[in-house]
């Protein structure tokens, strides 16, 4: 029995003592009105106590499932934009500008391009992309999505996917380029990092995070 439980019985007992020692319907002594007014109060008290521990419990449980959703959201969001995204892409390993200069091909064989000095910045042609040729892998597809209706007659062969990359010395990386999809027609930022002697293109749309990135090897 709690120590409240406990007191208010041994109150209760005096209050019953007293009434039964009464010998006339005259009350005389005013203690077991002050006994009725106590417990009251004290039953009072406890349904407040226990109404506020109640409450405190309740936003203690919301607070946790919000800092366990927003835990979700915040790895979701993660997940999705590292998708594809190296670990070895925060570490450059460029020193000079031209070291992007040549012939790159991903891994898997679908894509070929061969990047170039466009002046004060770097560009790309397509020599080969799997999404781009015809059903014999051989003949180019033309440009029948892009935006420019001038442009859609044209065939995709070494058509120059990827324009305005500018040398960051300070991150040892090419920044603020564009990169069109040929098989889609969109365009997209840009920006090419050397790691570990591959060339990892990342196109995205406003957030580096939210992207794809392509690793490249040199051709043989």
């Amino acid at each position: 029995m709690s120590f409240w439980a406990f007191d208010a019985a041994q109150r209760a007992c005096s209050f019953t003592g007293v009434m039964s020692g009464q010998v006339s319907g005259r009350f005389h002594d005013r203690a077991p009105f002050q006994e009725i007014r106590w417990l009251i109060g004290i039953h009072s008290v406890w349904r407040v106590t226990t109404f506020l521990s109640m409450s405190a419990q309740t936003v203690k449980r919301k607070h946790r499932m919000v800092k366990s959703l927003m835990g979700l959201l915040l790895a979701a969001v993660l997940s999705a934009g590292m998708a594809g995204l190296p670990v070895g892409e925060a570490f450059a390993q460029a020193s000079s500008p031209d070291q992007i200069v040549g012939v790159w091909e991903s891994e898997d064989g679908n894509l070929k391009l061969e990047m170039f000095d466009a002046g004060e910045t770097y560009a790309a042609r397509v020599l080969y992309g799997k999404l781009l040729v015809e059903a014999d892998g051989k003949t180019f597809k033309k440009d029948t999505l892009n935006p420019d209706p001038n442009l859609r007659s044209r065939s995709l062969e070494r058509a120059v996917l990827v324009t305005n990359l500018k040398w960051d010395a300070a991150d040892g990386r090419w920044e603020g380029g564009n990169f069109y999809s040929g098989a889609t027609g969109q365009t997209h930022s840009a920006r090419a990092t050397l790691v570990s002697g591959k060339l990892e293109l990342r196109a995205y749309r406003g957030t580096t995070l939210l992207g794809r990135t392509m690793v490249l090897r040199r051709a043989q």
